[in-house]
């Protein structure tokens, strides 16, 4: 499920990035490495935020599963 997640995070963030760059950034009077460096930049930040949640959310339902079967099974 984590997976999905996080799927569809990198595609939607991705898309939110190159928005912005496109809208703020001046693709035409810029140099390209400078587009590509705050492009990344906010990339990474953006997955960041959103994958952190994620990530905590499935270690606890993994630790809650391990919990369940490990009492079940004693």
């Amino acid at each position: 499920m984590a997976y999905v997640l996080f799927a569809f995070a990198l595609i939607l963030f991705s898309l939110i990035t190159l928005y912005l760059s496109h809208y703020y950034g001046q693709w035409k009077n810029q140099p390209v490495v400078c587009t590509i460096s705050y492009t990344i930049g906010w990339l990474i930040f953006f997955l960041f935020i959103s994958i952190l949640p994620i990530d905590i959310s499935s270690t606890f339902a993994y630790q809650n599963e391990i919990h369940n079967i490990s009492t079940n099974s004693a």
